[in-house]
């Protein structure tokens, strides 16, 4: 199976990002062996438009973060939940 993994800042806004995150991420789940993840950088629990419910929604961090003050852990976060999840193409 193959994992595929979309980053954004948070799925629950409305803008143009999401909605073309949530219509490709929808799309690719008709195709065979495809997992389809979307990670948000916070607040990623709620999106703002319909996802599939085969689709995995998850967050690095609960609330709004400093990049600036946490960038390290930004990083850090992002690698353990690439290799937890055996991610296989990211998009950002």
């Amino acid at each position: 199976m193959k994992n595929i993994c979309f980053f954004i800042g948070s799925i629950g806004n409305s803008g143009g990002t999401e909605r073309v995150t949530s219509i490709i991420a929808n799309q690719l789940l008709n195709i065979p062996n495809y997992s389809v993840c979307i990670l948000s950088l916070n607040n990623g629990f709620k999106p703002f438009f319909e996802l599939d419910e085969k689709i995995k929604i998850d967050e690095l961090f609960s609330g709004k973060v400093s990049m600036k003050k946490n960038f390290l852990s930004f990083i850090i976060k992002l690698r353990q939940y690439v290799k937890k999840n055996k991610i296989n193409t990211f998009f950002i």
